[in-house]
């Protein structure tokens, strides 16, 4: 008897609280709207299909996990971080299917996770504007998943499509394009970190320095099968750039088509270090710039080819491209 009465109240009251924040938001103690700083709002099912007027928040005081999916967060202007989600502590939630977009913050003003693991699997995270860092994502110490995601047009300081900072992330089966930054990478910018950046299609983002991809402060990202292709820069590093001790692993990539006038395809500076194998890089080895003092290993099987050409040529059996 007990059971059959409390299941009905807890479902009721879920309904309601969502129809609250629906109608006029709730305020967290960063995000506006969804907020998860209490228990109740931890480990269970947030709800679909909603136009959410704010943003989510998830900062847990106990229980440490929780969904969000299917909904539309737009047009909350927040003062601090986590302009559209935001993840925080430990927190664990899977953000799935969701449409974030117009969303305002100083810092990943479309989804942040600091200390958390989040989820991150087809959204659509558009048209997003921040102050600082992390337009579309920005990632701080995590350990997240970001898979199958839509980042596009959205703007920021640095990191215009998406800011990894510390941490191991894993950024897999992305598009991220048409991303701006007025200062330090359009499209992923790697800070201190180990992230695994696989099978991502990075193409058309702007920046005044390391449009497509960033690495920077000892980053030593796996970049690995990778489109990387028309993004521009306006000084330097179209495709690729290497800055200050850190250490680049790319295999099987295609840098094509991107743009600079010091460095179209990478550049390399202050003690970085740049392995390339199984490479289609558009001008060869001449069109990465390799400041003195850094490295760039040419490694084996290396093209300079149009990518949509590439079918008509012979691959050695042993290459990962075949």
């Amino acid at each position: 008897m007990n059971r059959s009465i409390v299941k009905p109240s807890i479902r009721i009251h879920i309904w309601i609280t969502f129809k609250i924040f629906n109608i006029v938001g709730l305020h967290g103690t960063h995000a506006k709207g969804v907020c998860g700083n209490q228990d109740k709002y931890q480990s269970r099912f947030l709800g679909e299909n909603k136009s959410i007027i704010a943003a989510a928040y998830w900062y847990p005081s106990g229980l440490q996990v929780g969904k969000l999916t299917k909904n539309k967060v737009e047009d909350p202007t927040n003062s601090s971080g986590g302009g559209g989600i935001d993840c925080e502590d430990s927190s664990s939630p899977l953000i799935e299917k969701n449409v974030i977009i117009d969303n305002e913050a100083n810092w990943g003003v479309g989804i942040e996770a600091f200390k958390s693991s989040p989820k991150i699997i087809h959204n659509v995270i558009s048209g997003n504007i921040v102050n600082v860092s992390g337009g579309g994502i920005i990632i701080l110490n995590s350990d997240s998943e970001i898979s199958y995601n839509t980042i596009a047009s959205n703007s920021a300081k640095n990191g215009g499509g998406m800011h990894i900072e510390f941490g191991t992330p894993v950024i897999y089966g992305n598009i991220v394009s048409a991303n701006m930054s007025s200062n330090i990478c359009g499209g992923i910018r790697c800070w201190g970190t180990d992230a695994h950046i696989v099978n991502n299609m990075i193409t058309d983002n702007s920046a005044v320095n390391g449009a497509g991809i960033m690495c920077q402060e000892s980053s030593s990202p796996n970049i690995t099968n990778n489109m990387v292709s028309a993004n521009s820069a306006v000084d330097y590093g179209g495709g690729l750039e290497g800055w200050n001790n850190s250490s680049a692993e790319v295999i099987n990539t295609i840098l094509w088509n991107n743009g600079a006038p010091e460095g179209s395809e990478g550049r390399l500076e202050m003690q970085c270090t740049l392995s390339i194998s199984y490479f289609d890089v558009d001008g060869g080895k001449s069109s990465v710039f390799v400041v003195p003092g850094s490295t760039l290993n040419w490694g084996p099987v290396m093209i300079n080819a149009n990518p949509l050409s590439i079918a008509l040529l012979s691959l050695a059996s042993a290459s990962p491209l075949q």
